[in-house]
C-alpha cells in the first residue's frame, strides 16, 4: 500500500482546479450564448488574479469583494467532502440563477449581478481561481471578467434577453411565466456571493 505525499495531492488539486475551469468556460458560454453573447476566452493574467483571490479569501475566511480591482469579478463557496466533486457547471448555473430576478426593462438593475456580468456583451476574457479551506471545508471560487461588466447605463445594450429557449435538455426547465428555473443547483445568497449546498 503507497502512501499519498503531500505533492501527489497538490498535483492533484492543480489538475482539478484546471478542469474545473474548462468545464465552467465551456458553461459560461452556453449560457452567454442564450443572451446572444460571443464566447469568452480563457485568460492566464485573469487565472492568476482570481486565483490569489481566492487564496485570499480562505486567508480572510470570509466571502469579500476586492475594492482595488479593475475587472468584474463573481464569488461563491462550496461546502464540501470528499464525496462532491467541483463542478464548473453547478457554479455557472448558479451565477446564472440570478436570471430569475433580472427585469429587462430596468436600467440599472439590483439582485443579479452575477448573472449580468455572467453573460455581460463586452466582456471577453475570462479566469477561474479556487482555493480550498482545508478545516472548514470549503472551496471558494473566483471568476475574474475583462472588461468588467455591470457597468451603471451599459445594461440595456450588454444584458440581451434569450434568444435561445431549448435549455430544458440540460437539466433545465420553463415556468409559465417565461422565467428561466434551475432544478438541480440549490443556492442561498450570502454577501453577495453563494453558498452551493
Amino acid at each position: 500500500m503507497s502512501k499519498t505525499s503531500a505533492r501527489d495531492i497538490e498535483k492533484h488539486w492543480e489538475k482539478t482546479v484546471r478542469d474545473f475551469g474548462k468545464e465552467c468556460l465551456m458553461e459560461h458560454n452556453r449560457l452567454r450564448s442564450i443572451h446572444t453573447s460571443p464566447p469568452l476566452k480563457l485568460s492566464k493574467d485573469l487565472c492568476r488574479t482570481a486565483q490569489k483571490h481566492a487564496r485570499q479569501l480562505v486567508n480572510e475566511q470570509s466571502v469579500m469583494r476586492l475594492s482595488e480591482i479593475n475587472f468584474g469579478q463573481n464569488v461563491a463557496s462550496i461546502k464540501t467532502s470528499m464525496n462532491n466533486a467541483l463542478s464548473g457547471v453547478l457554479v455557472a448555473r448558479c451565477w446564472y440563477k440570478e436570471s430569475e430576478n433580472y427585469d429587462y426593462s430596468e436600467e440599472n438593475p439590483v439582485n443579479a449581478g452575477h448573472f449580468t456580468q455572467l453573460v455581460w456583451r463586452d466582456s471577453t476574457k475570462v479566469g477561474f481561481g479556487c482555493a480550498k479551506d482545508q478545516d472548514r471545508g470549503i472551496i471558494y471560487i473566483v471568476a475574474h471578467y475583462s472588461p468588467t461588466g455591470n457597468v451603471d447605463g451599459r445594461f440595456v445594450t450588454n444584458v440581451m434577453k434569450p434568444e435561445v429557449w431549448d435549455t430544458a435538455v440540460a437539466g433545465w426547465n420553463m415556468s409559465p411565466a417565461g422565467r428561466r428555473k434551475i432544478g438541480s443547483c440549490r443556492c442561498r445568497r450570502v454577501r453577495k456571493s453563494y453558498f452551493l449546498s
